[in-house]
C-alpha cells in the first residue's frame, strides 16, 4: 500500500472517534442553544463529517479500483480537487485536534456540574454549550489564519553563536542555514520569489543548505536547482542530501548545483580559506535510505583536516551523528529534516507534535556539551500540504566570542 494512502488511513483511523465525539458534542451544544433547528443541525454535522473524510474515502476508493496513481495528489501541477479534498481534510484534523482537550475538560466540568439543583443545571449546560461553540468557532478561524501565514510567509531566525578562540576576522561573516525548500505543486510562484528575497536581504557570506530540495519526483528539479543557483555566491555556498533529493535524483540534484558553483558533499570535507583563516565543512550522508554508519563516520570525522572553525551538516538530526560531532570537536551542527514539526499543537501549554518521537532535538538552537546545534524549520511540506504553528523559516547565524568563566 502506497505510504501517502497508508499514513492518511492511519491517522483517520485514530481520529474516528475524536471526530465522532467532538461532532455529537457540538451537535448537542447547537441543539440545547436552538432546539427548534435540531433537525437541521444533526445533518448539517453529518454532512460536514462525511466532506471532511472524503479524501480517504477517494483514496481507497482509487487504491482498490487500479486507477490510484491518476488520481491528484500524483499530478505535477497543482489541482482544484487538492482545495476540495486535501485541505479541507487536514484543515478539519487539526482543528478537532485543537478542540479535543477544551470539549474534553467542558464535559469533566458538566459532570462535575450535575450535583448542583436542576435549576442552576440549566443555566450550566447553557454556558457550557457557548463555550463548546465559541471555541470551536475560535479555532476554525484561528487555524485557518495560521495554516495560510505558516505555509506561505517565511520567517527570519537569528542566532549569535559563541565559539571558543573565535579569530576575530570570522565575526564578521554571516551564516545563511536553509533546508527542506521541497518545491513541489504546493509551492507557489510568489513563496519561491520570498524564499530567494529572504536570503539575498540576508547577504550571506556563507550558504548552507540541509537537503531536501523537491519532495518527489523530477519535475521540480530545475525549478529548485534555480532557487539555489540564485543564491548569493559570498566565499561558500554547500549542500548536503535529503531524504526526498535521494528518491527524486540526487545525481541529478547534486550536479544542478554544483554547475553553479555550490559544493555538495557526501560524506565529504570541505575547507574555505577566509583571511588566513581556515574553515571546515563536513557534509554528512544521513538519511532514511543510506545512513552513514557509526564507523564510517569516526572514519570520517577522524580524518578531517585541522581548522579555526568546524561546521557540520547533515538532513537529519541525528542524536548519533550530533554525538559524534561533539567528540571531534565541531563548533556547529546544522540540520533540517523536521520542519519544525509541521504541525504542532499546545494544549493547556504543553508543545506537541509527531516529530519529538523521532527527533529530540527538532527545532531551534540547542547547546549540546560545547557545540551549537541548530535545526532549520525549513520551508517545504511531507505529507500534509501545509504547515501549523512552524512556519518556514531561514536561519541568520552570527559567530561571536565565547566568554571564558
Amino acid at each position: 500500500m502506497p505510504w501517502i494512502l497508508r499514513m492518511t488511513l492511519y491517522l483517520t483511523g485514530i481520529l474516528i472517534i475524536p471526530y465522532i465525539y467532538c461532532g455529537w458534542r457540538l451537535k448537542n451544544a447547537l441543539s440545547f442553544l436552538f432546539p427548534a433547528k435540531a433537525r437541521l443541525i444533526k445533518t448539517s454535522i453529518i454532512g460536514w463529517f462525511v466532506f471532511a473524510n472524503l479524501l480517504p474515502i477517494i483514496l481507497i476508493s482509487f487504491y482498490l479500483t487500479g486507477f490510484y496513481d491518476d488520481l491528484f495528489i500524483h499530478s505535477a501541477e497543482f489541482s482544484i480537487w487538492s482545495l476540495l479534498f486535501e485541505y479541507p481534510f487536514w484543515l478539519f484534523l487539526i482543528i478537532i485536534i485543537e478542540i479535543l482537550p477544551y470539549f474534553l475538560v467542558s464535559d469533566l466540568l458538566m459532570i462535575i456540574g450535575k450535583r448542583v439543583k436542576s435549576a442552576q443545571m440549566l443555566n450550566w449546560r447553557k454556558w457550557i454549550a457557548i463555550f463548546q461553540i465559541g471555541i470551536f468557532l475560535i479555532y476554525t478561524i484561528f487555524v485557518v489564519f495560521r495554516v495560510y501565514w505558516d505555509t506561505s510567509q517565511i520567517k527570519i531566525t537569528s542566532y549569535e553563536i559563541p565559539v571558543k578562540n573565535l579569530p576575530p576576522a570570522l565575526e564578521k561573516l554571516n551564516l545563511v542555514l536553509t533546508a527542506d525548500i521541497q518545491i513541489d505543486r504546493y509551492t507557489s510562484a510568489a513563496k519561491v520569489a520570498r524564499i530567494e528575497e529572504g536570503i539575498r536581504g540576508l547577504n550571506p557570506d556563507l550558504t548552507f543548505f540541509a537537503g531536501d530540495l523537491v519532495t518527489s519526483g523530477t519535475e521540480y528539479i530545475e525549478a529548485g536547482v534555480r532557487v539555489l543557483c540564485n543564491v548569493p555566491p559570498g566565499i561558500g555556498r554547500i549542500a548536503c542530501v535529503g531524504d526526498h533529493d535521494y528518491w527524486s535524483n540526487a545525481g541529478r540534484i547534486a550536479q544542478g548545483v554544483r554547475d553553479c558553483g555550490w559544493d555538495f558533499l557526501d560524506n565529504q570535507h570541505k575547507i574555505i580559506e577566509y583571511e588566513n583563516y581556515r574553515i571546515l565543512v563536513t557534509g554528512v550522508r544521513y538519511v532514511y535510505s543510506k545512513r552513514i554508519t557509526p564507523a564510517s563516520l569516526r572514519e570520517l570525522l577522524s580524518a578531517a583536516p585541522p581548522a579555526d572553525l568546524k561546521i557540520l551538516l547533515v538532513h537529519q538530526p541525528s542524536q548519533m551523528v550530533i554525538d559524534m560531532a561533539t567528540e571531534f570537536g565541531y563548533h556547529l551542527f546544522l540540520a533540517g529534516h523536521t520542519h519544525g514539526g509541521q504541525l504542532v499543537f499546545k494544549p493547556f501549554g504543553m508543545t506537541l507534535t509527531p516529530t519529538q518521537m523521532e527527533n529530540s532535538i527538532y527545532t531551534g538552537n540547542h547547546l549540546v556539551d560545547k557545540m551549537n546545534v541548530i535545526v532549520s524549520d525549513g520551508m517545504g511540506m511531507s505529507l500534509v500540504p501545509l504547515r501549523y504553528r512552524a512556519q518556514a523559516e531561514i536561519v541568520k547565524i552570527k559567530l561571536v566570542p565565547r566568554q571564558e568563566n
